[in-house]
């Protein structure tokens, strides 16, 4: 009996610790089964989400556009003034002396001061600018790309060099040209800056708030001598100094860039848009629709020549909703595409700058909730008045197709079916 009972008693000693053994391995195993499942259907958990378990859909976009939409370049920030990589840019300014000046005035002479912001190249020695006086009405607001048909017929008044390094310049206005103003001429419209020489452009600040130091303005200095009689009759002379601000002020841009079928523009300066279509409901055939997370990825061409960087740029991005499929049947009609909604949703360049991530997880939803709104998505920059530059991205014919603009969708387990 005792050595039945001894004997017992190491029977569940060995018992009980080969249950602990077989739950810890039980433990492990599982452990091991889920980190093993994860890596099978995608590594990398979102934050946020109820689970660490998902599954990832990817497809590449099956139809692209490139398109420059035709707006006004008048209440942007900058005077554009430059030739280089296809773009052609100048700027027109107009004061109203005659308005803004005493009636007694004397004037001496009368000269346009620009404050300088950017340059392209960074090492831009300075751009051969010609004047032209405009002989045809204007208003900043109705300037569009294609205004000013009649820009080379102007009378040319000078031709100056403009350092890409001065913190502002000068011109001069010649006699016979601010008198007109001084009358009150209505045959007289401004001056016109267009570049002479080529391979650079210089950013001049206009005369649009936006934050924008009122000082770095254009203005018109004025000087001369004031007239004043007083209550004897009696004339004295004063010494007159004024600066006078701008009443239109805007630039344009010709582009006459050649662009392969196989690229997508996205540009600032000159507002270029690109349009993406992908096919949602192939991707989520077998899947309900619910999303987590929706990334939308295009891949850079870093040699194109058409790209125009410069030292500080910070070109965001954002999707702008379009409202349906036709720019698909028109894209050989950029001038017919439905310009659409815009989001704030701006993206991120990898370590490399050679792709751009866009969140469109909204989108994306949107989408699943009401199929026909999927009408594309399209990618531009968030101010595209400002200095000009110009990314330039594959699209969904390039050769490489591992650089095709692509749609990456996160399913968490309670979206999905086996």
């Amino acid at each position: 009996m005792f050595l039945l009972t001894d004997n017992s008693s190491l029977t569940t000693s060995a018992l009980t610790y080969l249950t602990r053994i077989f739950i810890f391995i039980s433990i492990f195993l599982l452990v091991l089964g889920c980190a093993q499942r994860e890596t099978d259907i995608g590594a990398g958990a979102i934050t946020g989400v109820p689970s660490d378990t998902f599954i990832v859909v990817s497809g590449t976009a099956t139809a692209s556009a490139s398109w420059t939409p035709e707006f006004t370049n008048g209440y942007g920030p900058s005077l554009e003034v430059g030739n280089a990589l296809g773009l052609f840019a100048f700027f027109a300014i107009r004061f109203d002396p005659a308005t803004d000046l005493p009636d007694s005035v004397l004037v001496d002479e009368m000269s346009i001061r620009f404050h300088r912001n950017r340059v392209w190249p960074d090492d831009a020695a300075g751009l051969q600018v010609r004047v032209r006086e405009i002989t045809e009405s204007w208003e900043e607001e109705d300037l569009v790309p294609g205004s000013l048909p009649n820009r080379e017929s102007y009378p040319i008044l000078d031709s100056i060099l403009v350092s890409a390094t001065d913190t502002f310049f000068t011109f001069d206005v010649p006699a016979a040209v601010w008198s007109k103003w001084l009358a009150g001429d209505t045959t007289t419209y401004g001056l016109l800056f267009e570049p002479r020489s080529s391979d650079a452009f210089i950013e001049f600040y206009s005369s649009e708030p936006l934050g924008t130091d009122e000082t770095l303005y254009p203005i018109l200095q004025v000087e001369g001598t004031w007239w004043t009689e007083d209550d004897d009759g009696n004339w004295t002379d004063t010494t007159l100094s004024v600066d006078l601000t701008a009443i239109d002020d805007a630039y344009l841009v010709i582009d006459s860039t050649i662009r392969p079928p196989d690229r997508l523009f996205v540009s600032q300066g000159i507002a270029g848009r690109s349009a993406l279509l992908f096919p949602i409901d192939t991707l989520l055939v077998n899947y309900t629709r619910s999303v987590s997370r929706a990334i939308l990825r295009v891949w850079a061409d870093t040699l194109d020549p058409a790209q125009i960087t410069y030292e500080g740029q910070n070109i965001l991005f954002k999707n702008g909703f379009l409202d349906d499929t036709n720019w698909v049947a028109h894209s050989t009609e950029p001038d017919s595409f439905n310009l659409g909604l815009e989001s704030s949703s701006s993206g991120t360049w990898d370590a490399t700058n050679t792709i751009f991530s866009l969140d469109v997880t909204s989108m994306v939803s949107n989408w699943f909730s009401e199929p026909t709104r999927n009408g594309g998505v399209q990618i531009l920059a968030s101010n595209e008045l400002s200095f000009i530059a110009r990314q330039v991205f594959y699209n969904h014919l390039a050769a490489d197709s591992t650089k095709h603009p692509r749609l990456e969708i996160w399913l968490t387990e309670s979206s999905y079916s086996y």
